[in-house]
């Protein structure tokens, strides 16, 4: 299965799915790693993060899926400010 290395989920990894069989004609979304669907694109892309390799060290606090995401999301922007290149 893979990973994402480093930076945040992209949402490019999105592939929009066939549509859902309990309401024709709306879309689903699905993770192109491990091929969970959401009905809204902005809960797969906070599925994505658990696909990063960082995750692991969120899910060693007590903390909700909303904060994890939150963290996540925080470290991407300071890594982003600094021009760190991970790799």
């Amino acid at each position: 299965m893979g990973r994402y290395s480093s930076g945040s989920p992209e949402l490019g990894s999105v592939s929009p799915g066939a549509r859902s069989s309990s309401s024709p004609g709306r879309m689903s979304c699905v993770c192109s790693v491990c091929g969970k669907r959401y009905k809204h694109r902005s809960c797969l892309h906070k599925h994505l993060w658990e696909h990063h390799d960082a995750w692991e060290t969120c899910l060693k606090y007590n903390l909700t899926k909303h904060q994890q995401v939150q963290m996540m999301e925080a470290a991407q922007v300071l890594v982003d400010m600094m021009g760190v290149k991970a790799g």
